[in-house]
Parts: C-alpha cells; sequence; structure tokens
C-alpha cells in the first residue's frame, strides 16, 4: 500500500528536527537561569543592603576561622607521615584514629562554611544511602566550590584535583589528609609540549603544505569530514598525548581494583568542568573504565533569582556570590549504584551515557549536547575573537592552531603575497597594502580565514 510507504529522508529530518527543538528548549551551560527582580524587589534589597554589610563581613571572618581551623587539624591528622613523592600523583589514605578525627572536624568546620554561604539549619537535605562497596563516586551536575563542601561535611570521600593545588599552603594540608588523585598539568611551551613528569620536551610536529591545505576544507581521512576530527589535527598539534591523562587513570583503575567495601571512595566529576547546574553536560569515561560498580551522586540547588553556586567567572566573584547568597538550599541523592553489563565493561562510553540518563531521570534535569571540550573551544573562540577587534580585525583561529594569529592584509592585487607563500617558520608577516582590506592571519605557514573567506586564496 503506497500509504504506508514512510520516506526514510523525512523520517531522518524529523527526527533532526526534533532533536534540535530539544537543544534550543535546553538553556545554555553558562546560562545562570536567574529570573528578573521586579521594582519592589530591587528597592527592597536596596533599603537591605546596609544590614548586609555586616553579615557579610561576618561571614568572610567566620569562612576564613574555619578553613584554617580545618587545615590545621589536618596538617596534625598527617603529622609523621612521609612527604608526597614528586613522582608520586596520590596522597595515601588515611586509616584509624587519623581518619577518625579528620572526618569529624571536616563535617564540622565544613558545615560552618556552608553556614557563612547561606545554607542555614534545614537548608541541607539527603536523600539515599551511599553504596559501602562503590569504589567510584560519579558526581553530577558539578558547579563549583559548593560541591567539595558538600562532601567535606559528608563521607569524607578522596577527590581528583590537578597537582598544583598541592603546593598551595592550607589546601595541602586538606588535600593529603583526604587522600587526594593528583593531576599533573602538562607545561606547554612555544613549540613544544612537555609533562611535569618528564624533563624531555616533546617538539611538536612541523605541519606540510598537503596538511595545511587539508585543514581548510572536508577531510576524506577523517569520519566526519571535519579538520579538527582528524588524528593530526588535534589539540597538541600531532604531538603524543601528554602523559597525564595515563597517569591518572591508572591511580583509578589501581584505587578500584584494591578498594575494601567501607573505605573511602573516588569522587570524580565525569563532566569536567563548571557550569550553572541547570542541565546535564557530557561525560567523560574516566570514572567508568574498568567494569566496576559506580555510585551517582546527584547536587542540586534550587532558585529562582539568584543562581550563587555557579562557578562561570574568576574565583574572586564566585566567592564574592557564595558569601553574599541570603539563603540557599542544597539537595544531595544518592541514586541507585550502576552496576556495568558486560557490553559496558568492554566499552565504557556506553556506561557513561546510560550514567547520563539516569542523572537526567532521576533528577528531574535535561541532558545537554554541549560538553567540556564544547565550551573551551567557544571559550578560546570568544577570546580569539576579542583579540581580532583589539588588533583591527575578526579574526577566526582554526581548532588545531595553538597561538591566536596576527590579522594581515592583501596587497594591492587581492593576493596574499609572496613573503606569506614562503613562509614556514612560527613567525608571522603583516601586510599593509593601500587598500587595506581584511584578507588573511598569516601563522606558521598557514592561511586562517577571517572576514571574508570566499576571496581568501588557500594554497
Amino acid at each position: 500500500n503506497e500509504e504506508d510507504i514512510i520516506d526514510p529522508s523525512s523520517a531522518l529530518l524529523g527526527a533532526s528536527a526534533a532533536r534540535s527543538e530539544a537543544d534550543m528548549a535546553i538553556p545554555h551551560p553558562y546560562n545562570t537561569g536567574e529570573q528578573p527582580l521586579s521594582p519592589g524587589q530591587k528597592a527592597l534589597l536596596l533599603l537591605s543592603l546596609p544590614l548586609l554589610a555586616p553579615l557579610i563581613l561576618i561571614r568572610v571572618l567566620l569562612y576564613m576561622a574555619s578553613f584554617i581551623c580545618l587545615s590545621l587539624i589536618c596538617l596534625l591528622c598527617t603529622a609523621g607521615l612521609p612527604k608526597l613523592d614528586p613522582d608520586s600523583n596520590a596522597f595515601p589514605p588515611l586509616t584509624g584514629l587519623r581518619r577518625g578525627v579528620m572526618v569529624v572536624a571536616s563535617r564540622f568546620f565544613t558545615r560552618i562554611m556552608l553556614l557563612c554561604f547561606g545554607v542555614w539549619p534545614g537548608m541541607l537535605s539527603v536523600s539515599g544511602t551511599p553504596d559501602p562497596a562503590a569504589s567510584v563516586w560519579a558526581v553530577a551536575p558539578h558547579t563549583g566550590l559548593i560541591d567539595a563542601l558538600v562532601f567535606l561535611q559528608s563521607s569524607v570521600p578522596r577527590p581528583v584535583m590537578l597537582k598544583p593545588y598541592s603546593t598551595i599552603p592550607f589546601i595541602k594540608n586538606i588535600l593529603q589528609a583526604t587522600g587526594a588523585l593528583l593531576v599533573p598539568v602538562a607545561t606547554a611551551t612555544k613549540g613544544m609540549a612537555t609533562d611535569n613528569a618528564a624533563s624531555t620536551p616533546t617538539v611538536k610536529k612541523r605541519l606540510s603544505v598537503k596538511e595545511i591545505r587539508e585543514s581548510f576544507g572536508a577531510n576524506p581521512t577523517s569520519p566526519s569530514g571535519k579538520s579538527e576530527d582528524h588524528p593530526d589535527f588535534k589539540e597538541n598539534d600531532g604531538a603524543p598525548k601528554p602523559k597525564k591523562t595515563a597517569v591518572v587513570l591508572e591511580a583509578i583503575l589501581e584505587h578500584k581494583a584494591s578498594h575494601t567495601p567501607g573505605a573511602p571512595p573516588v569522587c570524580l566529576l565525569p563532566e569536567g568542568t563548571t557550569h550553572s547546574g541547570l542541565s546535564i553536560l557530557t561525560f567523560f569515561h574516566g570514572a567508568f573504565e574498568g567494569g566496576y560498580p559506580v555510585q551517582l551522586v546527584a547536587i542540586k540547588c534550587p532558585f529562582k533569582y539568584y543562581n550563587s553556586v555557579a562557578f562561570l567567572g574568576s574565583v574572586g566573584e564566585h566567592f564574592c556570590k557564595l558569601i553574599a547568597a541570603p539563603w540557599l538550599f542544597v539537595e544531595i541523592s544518592f541514586l541507585p549504584t550502576l552496576v556495568p553489563t558486560e557490553e559496558e565493561k568492554k566499552d565504557s562510553m556506553i556506561m557513561a551515557e546510560r550514567a547520563r540518563e539516569q542523572f537526567s531521570l532521576l533528577s528531574g534535569l535535561p541532558l545537554n549536547s554541549i560538553g567540556a571540550r564544547e565550551l573551551r573551544k567557544e571559550a578560546k573562540e570568544k577570546a580569539a575573537a576579542a583579540k581580532g577587534k583589539k588588533l583591527g580585525a575578526a579574526a577566526y583561529v582554526h581548532p588545531w592552531l595553538p597561538d591566536a594569529p596576527i590579522p594581515c592584509q592583501r596587497d594591492a592585487l587581492g593576493r596574499a603575497g609572496p613573503l606569506a607563500r614562503s613562509l614556514f617558520s612560527r613567525h608571522a608577516i603583516q601586510y599593509v597594502p593601500p587598500h587595506g582590506r581584511s584578507c588573511c592571519d598569516v601563522w606558521a605557514g598557514a592561511v586562517s580565514l577571517v572576514a571574508h573567506p570566499s576571496e581568501c586564496e588557500v594554497w
């Protein structure tokens, strides 16, 4: 029957349109979701500012005193223990009386810190119970500092932090007492990529003319046809990936294999970045490697007019927003432990996606198609655009270019010019032709399209 025949292309288009509409309904991760105040509410806020100023000052002093006291107690609990080896990426977890004293102090002082952020008595609720057999907690959504305080106040799991934080006074004591896993940060200099654990730098591969030309168009060797997905055009420009990811993953897998029921779990944030907390971003799959059960933990901070928990700017701005919050509700939900299937044991990405679905279903937050990688790329593009405007041209930085290019101009005949064509170094040539028409950005012998991509000559 002709009426029963469905055009596959129309069905796909319909599904794509439905997904697009769903994505449009989900707020951007950096959208705070705050509702505007009415004129009466604004007037009331202005009148109450003289009363709020002393309260904020008291909060700041109380928070700093609690933080210092907790750090000193952690220092006492770790006294006599060997110092962290420079090549090590994990503090050994405390046991026995040392951990008992640290947990009691952590719960007491972090509750005072939460009070300084507006979490008054009765505004912190916990539903569900943690699984003592789970070696890993996967926490979402990740909004900012409030997540760390919540878990220091509850079961005190082992955090995963950037290694540079382990050198900061006071914070180092807390990280050592909680048995933190440390993520080494690769140091990159111009023309090379290095890792903290390795003293030998890895020189980046120089791009050929063919690679430069292919990077501006569809790439037949890339699955998606996009040059940024090509294996030779990753963020490290063809250089071997830093060892930091493998080191941390190895430490997490070792923790999972040696974990015993009742021991402190590792607390991971699979989203990999902070956001407004109004959706569930895409997950990194490190928390789901190895085929071990994972405890899902959802944190929600309901609000209407003031999203104080979202870390979307500087550290100072984030702290000021938290300390100025009149009140803050925090809801912690220990969701059912996610046990991997045989298929998920072989492919952790499948388990990570099922975890996202569980978070969305049980927390009521929508699934977002954006993740940390997309947000970092978006931030780089905005920074490059701002720098281009400052230099007088709206430059577009190609994804595999690590540095912002210097804008140049066409020559009188509308060409890039012979020097730009023959330049194969890490220097840039700026052209100032008579007509002053913006054409290209020259960097590392490559042409990066800008204001008029159709007029640029790609060689």
